[in-house]
C-alpha cells in the first residue's frame, strides 16, 4: 500500500468517525428536545443541532471538494 493509499484510507476512516459523531449529536439533541419543560436543554439542543449541521456540511464539502491534505 502506498502512502497515498494509506492517506485515503485514513481520511475515509475519519469521515466515518465524524459521521458517527454527527449521528450521536443528532440523537442527543432529539432527547434533549423531549425535555420541553426546561429551557436550558432547549438551548443546548439548539447548539447541538448547529454542531450537527456543521458536521454534515463538513462531510459534504469533503465529498465534493476532496479532503484537505494531511500534514507531513
Amino acid at each position: 500500500m502506498t502512502r497515498h493509499d494509506a492517506d485515503l484510507l485514513r481520511r475515509a476512516e475519519l469521515i466515518g468517525e465524524i459521521s458517527e459523531i454527527g449521528s450521536a449529536i443528532a440523537g442527543l439533541a432529539e432527547m434533549l428536545e423531549a425535555l420541553e419543560d426546561q429551557p436550558a436543554p432547549h438551548t443546548l439542543a439548539a447548539l447541538l443541532r448547529g454542531l450537527d449541521f456543521w458536521i454534515v456540511d463538513l462531510l459534504r464539502r469533503q465529498e465534493t471538494q476532496g479532503p484537505d491534505p494531511l500534514p507531513g
